[in-house]
């Protein structure tokens, strides 16, 4: 299984110290920000550097719930094996799906890991309704693949939706960020107006005050 790599040019905190921005419109493009300044190989920083952080991630963007989120981490830390086959199976399916919806340098039409994920969805988990919201959650004997059924899910929906034109890049390549433009003249422009919006706002008038 090969997978993308990110060199850990900066070192960023855990999720449980600074929770993901889910700012994308939509969960399999959150996911694919996992990476902090994924278009600026120099501050790059993975941020799914563990099979925890992926427990934690899954568990901010609510697709499982804290009960799930126990049962996973502790058979990660049964089958640390186990883990690391879904950690990297993690990055690889990332690195499949930043190419087939075209932001990877070689876009790629070629979705053999998404293929294989929704395939086995429902023998790795199912659907429950807990305390007022649906999750998704495991058997006995958790399977550690789960975290990543409902972004391949959400990841088959978008790419043979409409919606799928809506996808973009930030407008600061250095970011990265992709995101759903739901506005109605497809008008976004940043992944969002109070990061990387506000500091094209400053460098631009620090730019006018020069001139």
């Amino acid at each position: 299984m090969r997978c993308q790599r990110w060199a850990p040019a900066m070192l960023y905190p855990s999720y449980a110290e600074r929770p993901p921005k889910l700012i994308a419109g939509s969960l399999v493009l959150d996911f694919l920000n996992t990476v902090e300044w994924r278009g600026d190989r120099t501050e790059a920083g993975e941020r799914l550097l563990n099979y925890g952080e992926l427990v934690l991630w899954s568990l901010a963007a609510g697709t499982i719930d804290a009960a799930t989120a126990k049962a996973l981490s502790a058979q990660a830390r049964r089958d640390a094996e186990g883990a690391a086959q879904a950690l990297g199976l993690a990055l690889a399916l990332r690195a499949e799906l930043d190419a087939a919806f075209g932001f990877a340098a070689k876009p790629s039409r070629r979705l053999p890991l998404l293929d294989d994920l929704l395939r086995d969805a429902p023998a790795i988990g199912h659907l429950a309704h807990r305390q007022g919201r649906t999750i998704w959650t495991t058997g006995r004997s958790p399977d550690l693949r789960l975290p990543l059924v409902p972004i391949a899910i959400s990841a088959a929906s978008l790419l043979v939706a409409k919606e799928r034109a809506q996808a973009k890049s930030c407008g600061d390549t250095r970011c990265g960020w992709v995101f759903l433009d739901e506005t109605p003249r497809q008008t976004r422009v940043w992944c969002s107006m109070e990061g990387c919006g506000n500091r094209a706002k400053a460098r631009a008038h620090y730019a006018r005050r020069r001139t």
